[in-house]
């Protein structure tokens, strides 16, 4: 997963091996608290969510100060948005007995 990552921002985000090790740097050290927050079961959806946000700010700071530009930023934001959604549709859709959706 983390080399299919590497390779998106290699090709897609037009990153060099520098950036790629400090983008993937940034996200390994945010993930865990993220991965905390969204098995919490003592939160709300919404707590989560603002929670989430909180994170995803301060890893977008960090990759500015990484030198990525906004178009960059924006880029990763929705490749990561589209990947959440495929993963959130493959849990509804497999862990379910409706196989149909």
């Amino acid at each position: 997963m983390q080399q299919m990552q590497r390779q998106y921002l290699k090709d897609s985000v037009h990153l060099s091996d520098a950036m790629v090790d400090s983008v993937m740097a940034v996200r390994m050290q945010y993930g865990p608290q993220m991965r905390q927050i969204f098995t919490d079961q003592s939160m709300s959806a919404d707590d989560k969510q603002a929670k989430v946000q909180n994170i995803r700010t301060a890893m977008e700071a960090r990759y500015k100060a990484i030198g990525l530009t906004d178009d960059q930023i924006a880029m990763m934001r929705e490749h990561d948005q589209r990947m959440r959604e495929q993963m959130r549709n493959r849990t509804n859709s497999g862990g379910g007995g409706n196989g149909n959706q």
